[in-house]
């Protein structure tokens, strides 16, 4: 039971996210800068990735998502966090079938794609954790699976591990058109967010920008914590 009231718990927090008007609004303005961004170029796939784990990454790709998908756009978010994931906790799907059981064969991709209840978003969750996530991604199979569901969606976004302690996050950004770095203040220092882009620079991935959340603000002698976004190109 207590398992259970932390699961329903845990959902509620990113819904909350979503109703909220002033918190959906920043997220527009997410994506708005993202089109701006690649108004002379495609950026079909949108890989989002952090320094370290805890920093509202997720958060940032479900939400990313509902803003395209409102926006009459055909939008599939893909949980290729194959270690931990939590976009079937998000969206409150089922993951017996997803990205794994697609590319080792078990499922059809038509039966592991899952309808969100909001109308245009998609979700392809992990599936069953795998023993070898990293050969995974860097199968062949993994990149036509990119190819094909390119054709079937105007934006695809992906939920990357965090860029630092794997190599996960670099691989993936071979699949992407624009990778961008989710930053809680508080949680990575500014050595781990050096590091971060570092890794993904070193691969050529095509970093647009980072999202910094999270920030502490005062308002009436209180402080609150909202989510903020910040680019830097």
């Amino acid at each position: 039971m207590a398992n259970s009231n932390k699961k329903i718990k845990f959902q509620r927090e990113y819904y909350r996210l979503r109703m909220d008007s002033a918190s959906m609004e920043a997220y527009r303005m997410l994506q708005t800068n993202v089109e701006f961004y690649g108004f002379d170029k495609k950026l079909q796939v949108i890989e989002l990735t952090s320094a370290l784990q805890g920093e509202g990454k997720s958060t940032t790709v479900s939400n990313l998502a509902l803003a395209f998908a409102q926006s009459n756009k055909r939008v599939l978010v893909i949980d290729l966090d194959l270690r931990k994931p939590v976009q079937h906790k998000i969206f409150n799907v089922s993951s017996t079938t997803g990205v794994t059981t697609v590319l080792t064969g078990k499922s059809r991709l038509e039966d592991a794609i899952k309808p969100t209840d909001r109308d245009n978003l998609y979700l392809l969750p992990c599936g069953i954790r795998p023993p070898n996530p990293t050969e995974l991604l860097r199968s062949d199979s993994m990149n036509q699976l990119i190819d094909f569901l390119k054709t079937k969606y105007d934006v695809i976004i992906i939920d990357s591990p965090p860029a630092l302690a794997l190599t996960d996050a670099a691989i993936i950004s071979n699949y992407a058109d624009a990778v961008i770095l989710v930053v809680s203040a508080g949680v990575a220092d500014y050595n781990s967010i050096e590091l971060s882009i570092k890794n993904l620079t070193m691969v050529n991935a095509n970093l647009i920008g980072v999202v910094m959340n999270n920030i502490k603000t005062k308002r009436g002698g209180r402080y609150s914590y909202r989510y903020k976004y910040n680019y830097y190109y």
